[in-house]
C-alpha cells in the first residue's frame, strides 16, 4: 500500500527548503559516507529481541541538499516461530549550516517495510518517513546528533533519535545511535566511513 504525504507535513519540509538562499555560510560536515551498523531493537510487539545488521550510505550533491540509502534486515521471534523483519528507505535532504561546526538538516524518505512470519505470512506497506535535526562537532573528535522522526509506514510514529560519533581519522568514525519509539526501541552502533573529505 502506497501512502501520500499529507500537506500538513509538507510544510515544515518547504519551509526549510526555502531558506536555501541564504545558506552562505559553508558546512564543515560531511554527507558523504558509507556505514555498516549492528541493530538491536527491543519491541512490545515482539516475544524476543530483534537483532541484524543495517547497511547505509549517503552522497552529497551540493553545498545544502544530499541524498541517501539504508538497507535493514532483523530476525525475531514470533512466540514459536521465526520472524524476519526488513526496512529499505531512499531519500534527500536539505543542509543548513549555522556555522562550521553546527547544521540543522531536514530528510524525506520513501520507506518500505516488511515482516515475514514462518509458516504464517507476511505484511508489507511503503510509506514515508520526514526528520529534522542538527548535527555538531563538540571537539574535534566527538561528533552527537540529534532527530525528531515522523513515520507513516505500516503504523504512524513519532520519536526522537540521538546518537554520537567518535573520528578516529578525519574518515574513519564509530559510534552509537538510540531511538526512542515508545512501543518499538532501537539500538545500533557500527563504523562510517566518510569519503571527498
Amino acid at each position: 500500500m502506497i501512502k501520500r504525504l499529507p500537506v500538513t507535513c509538507t510544510a515544515p519540509l518547504l519551509g526549510a527548503l526555502m531558506l536555501a538562499s541564504s545558506g552562505a555560510i559553508a558546512s564543515g560536515l560531511s554527507y558523504s559516507y558509507g556505514e555498516l551498523r549492528y541493530v538491536d531493537l527491543e519491541s512490545n510487539v515482539f516475544t524476543e529481541e530483534a537483532d541484524g545488521f543495517q547497511l547505509g550510505g549517503s552522497y552529497r550533491i551540493d553545498q545544502q541538499y544530499f541524498v541517501f540509502g539504508q538497507y535493514a534486515d532483523l530476525d525475531t521471534d514470533f512466540g514459536p516461530v521465526d520472524g524476519d523483519l526488513s526496512q529499505l528507505k531512499i531519500g534527500g535532504g536539505y543542509i543548513y549550516p549555522l556555522n562550521d561546526r553546527v547544521d540543522i538538516n531536514s530528510t524525506l524518505a520513501l520507506v518500505r517495510e516488511d515482516i515475514d512470519v514462518d509458516g504464517v505470512g507476511d505484511d508489507d506497506d511503503i510509506g514515508f518517513q520526514i526528520t529534522g535535526g542538527a548535527r555538531t562537532m563538540l571537539t574535534n573528535e566527538i561528533e552527537v546528533r540529534g532527530a525528531f522522526v515522523f513515520a507513516d509506514v505500516l503504523d504512524r510514529n513519532v520519536y526522537l533519535e540521538v546518537a554520537a560519533d567518535y573520528y578516529f581519522t578525519d574518515n574513519l568514525v564509530a559510534g552509537i545511535t538510540i531511538e526512542f519509539a515508545g512501543d518499538n526501541d532501537v539500538l545500533t552502533f557500527g563504523g562510517r566511513y566518510y569519503f571527498g573529505r
